[in-house]
């Protein structure tokens, strides 16, 4: 639009141009004045040049005004029309411009208004005379505010506001001019789409910078949670928005949808959802459609959105009005969704915008993905680290294991390397000493100040209970989580930091020897993957421990021999006491650590310290030497006295029997060994330490090895009695060995080593046992039998397995010596030799095998040394030789026996053959081969069954003595585990116990019951099927060599093909048999149409094909059966109810059997008692199998040929195909008997009717033609009564009638009358012009019934 046209570009003159022109003009008339008054004055003084002159002014003046004015009105008359022409052309501007214009006075009153096609929804006259504050509440204050400050400042000043116009919010831009000093413009521009787009572009840019800041932590994201929250987060504060989070979708059963991350007001939002995304009212939500649809799913007004009705109260109260979700997808599946809540109604109405928060989903979905990827690649990186690591720790372990016996050297490694691959806090390494724990080593404990304390523990491993025997039991760890709430958690003082902990047993040979544990500052620190990885550890503690164990225990032991050998050596070199006690102490000294020790020796009731070690110092020697006890007041030394036995005083503060003395404050533990000579303690060795529980069984024992010493230095006289000792063995064994020399029986052999054996080693019993597939039976005793033991030994048997005394002799070859059996758990004690109380065993072993053991045992503990271990050993040397000897003539002598078994079986093998071949005599077969098996093998009784298929087999023969064992028995073959055996195997079944074989359990109560304990079970096969078995039971157990398993399988070949031939025969004679019956039934159907006669032939030539126990003919009348004949039911109950018997299908639903082929079949009902389709009457209760054979005529069933037996499994399918045959007879039969009966039906019909219409030609009577009608149905419809009833006027009366008067109602019936509409019957036949029939007057209810 151009600009106004100003006066100055049309020459127009300014508002100074008067006064300048005055000026001019006053100048010029000066000028003009003075110098014409000159030239005048010089010219002429005549005044009439005055006169021209001024004429001449005026003149010149007035034509110069008028050329002035005339340019000025002309310039005057352009600018004019310029300014019009401006004006017209802003007017057009402004009525082109869609903006609306007021004019306002200083008060904002609307004095003036140009209209705009915007419109203001408002009349001139609504608002023109008005204030704007009271016209736009709205907006009146701020449009106050801008209009003072446009007259202070005289700028335009610009406001924006918002206002309804059709039905939405539109944007407003008001710019305000000051006109004058009370005159105002205001211009009001719509803005609504100019600030849609810039609110567009600014969402637009915000999403730019939400995608980028996004992207930015996505790739910086190393946790997919702290990932999630965060773009959460940008989301709410790049997009100013008030909430957003990521929800999984779970592929439960309800389809969860699970909140996994959020940032913004949320306030538990979150908790109220209820997420799902299955197609239902919680599912149908933005975020559930996103998933199923894939697509982003936008809520533009949360208030009037029906989909989100069971949320909206939740959103609104927290200030959500839109909504948008967007699918999370891995490009197969949507597995979760962003959702973005906006706090303004229609937020999300750019598609850019949603276009752009879509592919922020789409790279948080990429990010999210590739996060997880590289997390598991992570992982996986991780866990080879690891792996590589517990491979490297591990391996320094297993170094540190084998190069070192340094017990507290290698935990120490140990716990180094644990502590590599599983952190932890503290770390604890205990070993198990009986049922105390002690702790060996730990780390990590000095940082808190108690690694002292730790150093010191002990526990009572079995108060821990149940976790005890877990950890025994499973070898599994133990993970405490949190220590404050576990039961078996032991709080320790100063150890109230841990809290949590994991216990790895250490086992060896399946030996609990210790614990690992680790602890932790934090609660539910260990994984189970820590455990395993422990585990591996504690194994190789394990093998330190037993190493180190072996290591002390052999050093230890060297230690002792040596000590001992230099104690024995000194007591052989000198016969003085002292020097000998000398040396046993300082010897003492280096076996066993401690702080003092003494020899005591006992005078009268006292006891005397006689030699003491040397002491720490003098005031100890002054207590040494005035030592000694009254044992009768020492009740220490008088249990030490009475038992013969050491103990240890782990603590002298609380034993309750200790005696203290000032001299001995300082000691804290405390051993005691007696020193026994001929039985009876003479002294007592004692040793001291300054520490608790310092020793151990381990220390006591070698103590007591010591104390012995002492008595065999304080007693060498026995060195006598050990050389008579020796002579007397050399005799012995010389007397065994030439008896070995001059005899193989086995018997006068062991009699006389037992015998030389009392000689040289007294006791009180002995044995010799022989070791047969490792169990142990006693060949030869002595001191047994007179304690009344004899057939006890003989029966038992001993296991070397289940035995551990046997079972170290056996694996080390070496003797062994149990000094007191009542104290020794390896020793398995019996009640019938609880008087056993000391025991030692020789292995008799020879070329590497254990033959045998050689024992004696004595009623007195400690009795048994190892010198008569050696002794004894000596004996089982030379009786090795000799039971080989022996053994080596039993083989030479078996194998002769075992060919002239052979040429037996042979013999035997021959004569069954020759026998069975020319038999066909089924019984002779079964009896010969059973009785020549029995007679060769010893057998108590045999059985022989054969299959009749798969299901069903026959107990044909049985020799058992009971008779109800010989009977025919039917046997189930489905589950029977023996037969299904030899069926699938082909091959014998033996059982040597069967009472005790778990594979005959279901069978034991009938095995028991006939007495059997061996069973041998061998299949009859022809070809390549298993026919039959052959069954041999003996009595009492019996084991079975090759060559009589091969004659049984031989003689059962044979059996085979015979019985084969045999039941060739046979079939051929019963089908014979069966031809013949047939012929019978057929010749006698075709002589004669009487039934009944044919019924009973019939059941009666079945009886010679068919064994039954009772049999019927049923007969089917409108799907009801009918007994017609029966047999041998009044044998077991009475048969007066069986014509009365009516059965139908629903009560037989086994007849539905008869329909499973082409044509009705007959079946077998094996058992009754298992058959769930049986129907049970009272009056066949002994019925336990059934045959049945429909008898039909052109496929349809008109009754039922049944065979009943009490013997369950007694009938067979092959008598159900002959039992058809006989059916199929019969039904021929009836068939003829049937059209028979109806063609003479017909005849008599014919004449009856014929009769009855000659009757109505010649007589017009009608009670004469009513009693002929009668008569004649009587010929051809059997019957009680009849009447004929005629209706006169809807009135039925009895006109005729016979057969009441019998029944005394012939009165009643003439009086009887009817109205035929009350009888509903007439009306039907009335109806329907057809006969009713009513089988029942009792069962139907249209009949009226009358006295």
């Amino acid at each position: 639009m151009n600009q106004a046209p100003s006066p100055s570009e049309y020459g127009l003159p300014s508002r100074r141009f008067a006064f300048r022109t005055a000026l001019i003009y006053a100048a010029l008339g000066v000028i003009w004045i003075i110098f014409s008054d000159l030239l005048a004055n010089a010219v002429s003084s005549d005044l009439r040049l005055q006169t021209v002159k001024g004429w001449l002014y005026v003149g010149l003046t007035t034509v110069g005004f008028y050329i002035f004015l005339r340019e000025g009105t002309r310039r005057l008359h352009r600018w004019q029309k310029a300014l019009i022409a401006s004006q017209e052309s802003h007017a057009a501007f402004i009525d082109a411009s869609p903006d609306l214009m007021f004019e306002l006075a200083a008060d904002g009153t609307f004095i003036g208004y140009k209209p705009s096609r915007m419109g203001m929804n408002l009349s001139p006259e609504q608002f023109m005379g008005q204030r704007i504050q009271d016209v736009l509440p709205q907006i009146g204050e701020q449009a106050i505010n801008a209009l003072n400050r446009a007259f202070a400042t005289r700028e335009v000043q610009i406001f924006y506001y918002q206002l309804m116009a059709d039905n939405e919010l539109r944007d407003y831009e008001a710019r305000i001019v000051a006109r004058g000093e009370d005159r105002a413009i205001a211009i009001v521009r719509d803005i609504t789409e100019r600030q849609r787009t810039q609110d567009a572009l600014q969402r637009a840019n915000r999403a730019y910078r939400m995608l980028s800041d996004c992207n930015q932590i996505m790739v910086r994201a190393t946790d997919e949670m702290t990932l999630l929250r965060d773009i959460c987060e940008i989301t709410v504060d790049k997009g100013r928005f008030p909430l957003a989070w990521v929800g999984y979708a779970r592929d439960d059963e309800r389809r969860s949808l699970e909140p996994v991350a959020s940032f913004g007001i949320e306030n538990g939002y979150l908790e109220l959802l209820h997420g799902t995304w299955a197609d239902e009212p919680y599912g149908r939500g933005p975020s559930g459609r996103a998933i199923r649809s894939g697509k982003p799913v936008v809520i533009p007004d949360i208030t009037t959105d029906p989909d989100f009705e069971p949320w909206r109260a939740d959103a609104l109260e927290r200030g959500y009005r839109s909504a948008l979700s967007l699918p999370l997808s891995d490009g197969k599946r949507v597995f979760g969704v962003l959702a973005v809540y906006s706090n303004e109604p229609h937020a999300f109405r750019h598609q850019e915008e949603i276009e752009l928060l879509a592919e922020l989903a789409n790279d948080l979905a990429y990010g999210i993905i590739a996060l997880r990827t590289r997390t598991e690649r992570e992982r996986a990186r991780q866990a080879e680290r690891e792996q590589r690591l517990l491979a490297e720790a591990l391996s320094d372990t297993a170094t540190a294991v084998n190069s070192s016996l340094d017990l507290e050297q290698v935990l120490d490694r140990i716990l180094d390397n644990i502590r590599r691959v599983v952190p932890h806090d503290t770390a604890t390494v205990t070993l198990l000493d009986g049922k105390e724990l002690r702790v060996a080593r730990h780390a990590g404990f000095e940082k808190f100040g108690i690694a002292d304390k730790i150093s010191t523990l002990s526990f009572d491993f079995t108060s821990y209970g149940d976790t005890y025997l877990q950890m025994r039991a499973t070898h599994q760890p133990l993970i405490i989580e949190d220590t404050s709430k576990s039961e078996i958690w032991q709080q320790i003082e100063g150890t109230t930091w841990i809290q949590s902990s994991i216990w790895t047993p250490i086992f060896f040979d399946e030996e609990l020897v210790g614990i690992i544990s680790l602890d932790s500052q934090e609660i539910g620190f260990f994984t189970q993957d820590h455990a395993t990885r422990l585990s591996a550890f504690a194994a190789h503690a394990a093998t330190a421990i037993r190493n180190a164990q072996l290591f002390s225990g052999e050093h230890q032991q060297r230690t002792l021999a040596e000590a001992l050998s230099d104690t024995a050596a000194t007591t052989i070199a000198t016969r003085d006491p002292e020097a000998v006690m000398e040396r046993i102490l300082v010897n003492l000294k280096r076996v066993i650590p401690h702080d003092l020790s003494n020899i005591m020796m006992i005078e009268g009731h006292r006891a005397r310290v006689v030699r003491e070690s040397e002491p720490a110092s003098s005031a100890e020697i002054a207590w040494l030497d005035r030592l000694s006890f009254d044992i009768r007041h020492n009740a220490i030394l008088r249990r030490v006295a009475e038992t013969g036995q050491p103990l240890i005083v782990s603590n002298t503060a609380i034993e309750q029997d200790w005696q203290p003395h000032p001299e001995t404050d300082w000691l804290h533990a405390y051993a005691c060994a007696p020193i026994v000579r001929d039985g009876q303690v003479t002294g007592f060795l004692n040793i001291y330490s300054s520490q608790r529980d310092f020793f151990t069984p381990a220390h006591l024992q070698h103590l007591q090895a010591f104390a012995d010493q002492a008595a065999l230095a304080l007693y060498n006289a026995q060195l006598f009695t050990a050389e008579r000792d020796q002579r007397a063995l050399a005799e012995a064994l010389q007397d065994t060995a030439e008896i070995i020399n001059s005899t193989l029986d086995m018997d006068v052999v062991t009699d006389r080593i037992l015998d030389n054996l009392k000689r040289v080693l007294p006791h009180d019993s002995a044995s010799l046992m022989l070791i047969e597939d490792g169990v142990g039976r006693i060949e030869r005793h002595r001191g047994f039998v007179e304690r009344g033991l004899g057939p006890w030994l003989a029966e038992m048997r001993f296991p070397i397995d289940s035995m551990p005394t046997l079972k170290k002799m056996y694996d080390t070859r070496q003797p062994i010596v149990v000094t007191n059996t009542a104290l020794d758990p390896d020793l398995l004690a019996f009640p019938q030799v609880g008087w056993i109380r000391s025991y030692t065993g020789a292995p008799i072993h020879r070329e590497g095998n254990v033959l045998g053991y050689l024992q004696v045992e004595s009623a007195w503990p400690n009795f048994f040394n190892e010198k008569h271990a050696q002794r004894l050993q000596s004996f089982a040397d030379q009786a090795a030789i000799a039971i080989q000897n022996a053994r080596l003539f039993q083989d030479a002598q078996q194998q002769a026996d075992t060919l002239k078994l052979q040429a037996q079986q042979l013999t035997l093998i021959n004569r069954v053959s020759s026998h069975i071949a020319h038999h066909l005599d089924l019984e002779e077969i079964y009896r010969t081969v059973l009785t020549e098996l029995e007679d060769a093998l010893g057998a108590s009784f045999s059985g022989l069954i054969l299959f009749e298929d798969d299901k069903v087999g026959r107990l044909v023969l049985s020799t058992h003595t009971q008779p109800e064992a010989n009977q025919d028995i039917t046997i189930g073959l489905e589950s029977n585990r023996s037969i299904d055996h030899v069926r699938a195997t082909h091959k014998p079944l033996v059982s040597e116990d069967v009472l005790n074989d778990p594979f005959f359990e279901p069978a034991w109560p009938a095995l028991r019951q006939r007495g059997t304990r061996t069973l041998l079970i061998m299949p009859l096969i022809v070809g390549e099927d298993v026919i039959g078995t052959l069954g041999l039971d003996w009595v009492e157990p019996r084991q079975f060599t090759p060559d009589e398993l091969e004659l049984v399988e031989t003689i059962a070949n044979q059996a085979s093909v015979a019985i084969t031939k045999a039941k060739l025969f046979v079939a051929e004679r019963d089908q014979r048999v069966l031809a013949e019956a047939l012929g019978q039934v057929a010749s006698l159907s075709n002589r004669s149409l009487a039934l009944d006669e044919l019924y009973d032939e019939l059941l009666e030539a079945i009886e010679h094909v068919i064994a039954y126990d009772a049999g019927n003919i049923m007969l089917f009348e409108d799907n009801t059966a009918k007994i017609v004949r029966h047999t041998g039911y009044d044998i077991h109950a009475p048969d007066d109810r069986l014509g009365e018997l009516r059965h139908t299908f629903e009560q037989s639903p086994h007849w539905s059997r008869m329909y499973g082929g082409d044509r009705p079949q007959a079946y077998v009902i094996d058992d009754t008692e298992t058959d769930p389709d049986w129907m049970l009457l009272p009056e066949g209760r002994w019925i336990r199998s059934s045959v049945k054979a429909p008898i039909s005529i052109e496929g349809r069933v008109i009754g039922l040929l049944n065979l009943d037996s009490a013997t369950p499994h007694h009938f067979t399918p092959r008598d159900a195909e002959r039992l058809q045959a006989f059916a199929d007879q019969v039904a021929l039969a009836i068939q003829n008997a049937r059209l028979f009966q109806a063609e003479r039906e017909q005849r008599t019909l014919a004449e009856a009717l014929r009769s009855a219409a000659a009757a109505v030609s010649s007589t017009l009577q009608v009670d004469t033609v009513l009693d002929r009608i009668l008569s004649n149905v009587g010929q051809v419809l059997p019957h009680d009564a009849a009447n004929v009833m005629l209706i006169e006027d809807g009135i039925a009366r009895v006109a005729r009638g016979y057969g009441y008067a019998e029944h005394g109602a012939a009165e009643w019936l003439s009086q009887l009358r009817y109205e035929v509409a009350e009888v509903p019957i007439w009306h039907e036949m009335i109806a329907t012009r057809r006969p009713f029939a009513i089988p029942d007057t009792q069962l139907d209810l249209l009949w009226l019934d009358q006295p």
